[in-house]
């Protein structure tokens, strides 16, 4: 990569550091590099108003494909066209926040190349139609693809995307914290009938659960494991401060993940990077 290349980093899931990461490493490196978290772009004007009547005039068209109304408002485009980038290296995706073919148009326009580190490609297994979506909508857009799934890499190749490599997620090293261990075990997630039935056989131990959507399993769920459940998610110095405080960080795969051998997200790396003793399915 040439030096005097000026970098535009989008951040799709600026909730976790990837993309904060990736801009820091580019920096000591003494690259030219810009980051915008697309989550603080301002929305187009009535944008609730608008998706709601722009979904259902696509569901009455066909209701087999999946479809999301582009959140992002013209600030989005000014900001790209200001920095002016020779590469442009999503995190994540783009599909939610700006209209594909506006997307493409710009780098015609501009020349830049498109780069996507893919985090969540596994998270769509979930919804075949937004997994097709995103294959056949925002993945043929990129020059090249770096995937944190092996898995999902070898499927993208078969389909044609012969530019998707496996690049898996990392952390930087974080600050370990000196607090006592206030807890045995602890899980971090969202749930699912795979990881209520695990962490059952835990409802007697010194365990604390995190994560959002608990309460939608909740006539699943024991009282004894309720009682362990925070129905919160936590990020970055809160995540952090957590795992200091336990003595063993579960990660239980979901089902989907499991089903197709992948899914090893983030939070992996961070509890590594902590030193914390981490126990994965």
């Amino acid at each position: 990569m040439q030096k005097n290349a000026r970098i535009l980093l989008l951040d799709g899931i600026s909730q976790i550091p990837v993309g904060r990461d990736i801009k820091d490493g580019f920096q000591l490196e003494n690259y030219d590099v810009s980051y915008l978290d697309l989550k603080k772009i301002a929305k187009k004007s009535f944008y609730k108003l608008r998706r709601i009547f722009d979904k259902a005039v696509n569901y009455s068209r066909s209701n087999d494909e999946y479809y999301y109304y582009p959140k992002a408002s013209n600030e989005l485009i000014r900001a790209i066209r200001d920095i002016q980038p020779t590469m442009v290296f999503v995190i994540g995706f783009f599909f939610p926040f700006l209209e594909r073919d506006v997307f493409l148009e710009l780098k015609k326009e501009m020349g830049f190349q498109l780069f996507l580190f893919d985090t969540d490609s596994g998270g769509m297994l979930e919804n075949y139609k937004k997994l097709i979506y995103f294959f056949h909508y925002e993945l043929p857009l990129y020059d090249q693809i770096f995937s944190f799934s092996k898995s999902m890499t070898q499927m993208m190749n078969r389909l044609g995307l012969s530019q998707a490599q496996f690049f898996p997620f990392g952390s930087k090293l974080i600050t370990q914290r000196s607090s006592a261990k206030k807890y045995d075990a602890c899980f971090i997630g969202t749930p699912g009938v795979r990881r209520i039935f695990y962490l059952e056989t835990l409802k007697d131990c010194n365990i604390t659960i995190r994560g959002w959507r608990w309460k939608q399993f909740r006539s699943l769920i024991s009282p004894e494991l309720w009682k362990k459940i925070n129905p919160e998610s936590l990020w970055g110095e809160a995540l952090y401060d957590l795992l200091g405080q336990t003595k063993i960080v579960l990660n239980i795969t979901s089902p989907f993940w499991h089903a197709v051998e992948t899914g090893m997200n983030l939070r992996v790396f961070e509890t590594l990077a902590m030193q914390e003793f981490l126990l994965t399915d």
